[in-house]
């Protein structure tokens, strides 16, 4: 669609009027001219530029103030608009293509320590033999007894091609080894797909990076070809899925839809650009639930909210995150960027996803929620035996204690499905819907 330019405004004016202007200065014409010229205002700051260069207690690099203005003003925008330093935008490069450097290895901390949560197929801790459940002791003789989740993350930080010892202690082992491995460029998986109660499809999108389209329809043709049955559906998982890549949202959704609208994007430069339903993926009498919550935002709410318009999917969960909007980046020779709002997006049914609203679930399952520290300190006061009095000046005291919004539950992704999927609530909910959806089946 062609996007209209914005209009002009023009005024007539009569004679008398003209001929009093054309009487007046030039000094007030140069006047109206600086009040009107949104770049008038850059010999301001050029001015607190140079002062703060020149009179500052301490010397600050003119690019650092540079940096620091232009952050300044984006902040003013939106939550989604920011300025990118070279490293950021090369890291943002490295997820959109769903690559990061390192062993290959997810970790967690439990009472025992480090412990290896998942090794990357292919990756150097799957070539070096490393195993879920392996404890790591130190890493380059720096002890992790103790240390963070942060502290852990910067060890194993490193540059492509480094090597690292790492004092591995496995169940069974009467003492630990040493593992030497080098940190490689390993691409991080966009999907994961298990069967479920024998006829049912469950594959979690973690991310819409790059080819993540592709990888969402190889595991549901490989999950197919596990068991020859009569399928009773599919449920794509969108949970804790923040967004991507706008064209992988739109090459996901045209999996499950083979004609009509899937989003239309409206901005100022571009006008509105619209993308359409091709035939061809996932078999049309399928029935399919896509899961939910409050991290759902963006590319996830482009798919949920199609499917959702298009009667395709039953949505189950809690309400999304409420990410209407699209960005683009605008590139500097010096790798650095800025990250542009210039966007937003339409669902099939014309509706906008509104700011912080999402999307409502067709079946809404909350689940339980951690609730604040002002909340658990009531509700173990409540189970004591207290004096009155004292309970009243307690609670009194806890009318000042600021109280924070429940956080929705965790889960815990780091277990492998067939652990965790059946102790799900939202799951299960989709294993009903999809029931009761065809029962035929």
């Amino acid at each position: 669609m062609r996007r209209i330019s914005g209009h002009r405004a023009t005024i007539t004016v009569g004679g008398l009027f003209v001929l009093g202007l054309a009487s007046g200065s030039w000094v007030g014409t140069a006047a109206v001219a600086r009040a009107t010229d949104p770049y008038a205002g850059l010999d301001r700051f050029a001015r607190m530029f140079t002062a703060i260069e020149s009179d500052y207690v301490v010397p600050v690099e003119g690019e650092t103030l540079l940096d620091a203005a232009v952050a300044g003003m984006v902040e003013q925008l939106d939550p989604h608009s920011r300025w990118m330093s070279a490293s950021a935008v090369e890291a943002l490069t490295a997820d959109a293509a769903g690559n990061t450097t390192g062993f290959g290895l997810e970790v967690g901390r439990t009472r025992d320590g480090v412990v290896v949560l998942k090794v990357l197929p292919g990756s150097p801790a799957a070539r070096e033999g490393l195993q879920r459940g392996d404890r790591i002791l130190a890493i380059d003789g720096s002890m992790l007894d103790g240390a963070s989740l942060d502290d852990v993350k910067k060890l194993f930080d490193g540059s492509e091609g480094q090597e690292s010892d790492l004092e591995i202690l496995r169940e069974g082992w009467e003492a630990p080894q040493h593992v030497q491995t080098a940190r490689e460029q390993v691409h991080l998986p966009a999907t994961e797909g298990s069967l479920l109660a024998g006829d049912v499809m469950y594959v979690r999108l973690i991310d819409f990076q790059t080819d993540a389209a592709d990888e969402l329809m190889a595991d549901i043709t490989r999950l197919q070809q596990k068991a020859d049955t009569k399928w009773a559906g599919l449920i794509l998982d969108l949970r804790d899925n923040t967004g991507g890549l706008l064209s992988e949202a739109v090459q996901v959704t045209d999996l499950f839809l083979d004609e009509g609208p899937i989003v239309s994007v409206r901005g100022r430069r571009d006008g509105v650009t619209s993308y359409d339903a091709t035939p061809g993926g996932v078999p049309a009498d399928l029935p399919v639930a896509v899961l939910i919550n409050g991290l759902s935002a963006s590319a996830s709410e482009i798919v949920a909210g199609a499917l959702q318009d298009t009667h395709r999917a039953v949505l189950v969960g809690s309400q999304s995150y409420g990410k209407g909007s699209v960005q683009q980046l605008y590139r500097n020779p010096d790798g650095s960027a800025l990250k542009l709002t210039v966007a937003r997006y339409h669902r099939p049914s014309g509706a906008a996803i509104e700011a912080r609203e999402g999307l409502v679930p067709d079946v809404p399952v909350e689940g339980s929620h951690t609730q604040g520290p002002r909340a658990q300190i009531e509700a173990r006061l409540a189970a004591l035996d207290v004096d009155a009095d004292e309970r009243a000046a307690i609670t009194g005291l806890l009318a000042d204690l600021e109280e924070r919004e429940p956080s929705p539950p965790r889960i815990p992704w780091s277990r492998p499905p067939d652990e965790r999927l059946p102790g799900d609530p939202v799951v299960q909910a989709a294993l009903d819907a999809l029931r009761a959806k065809a029962p035929d089946r």
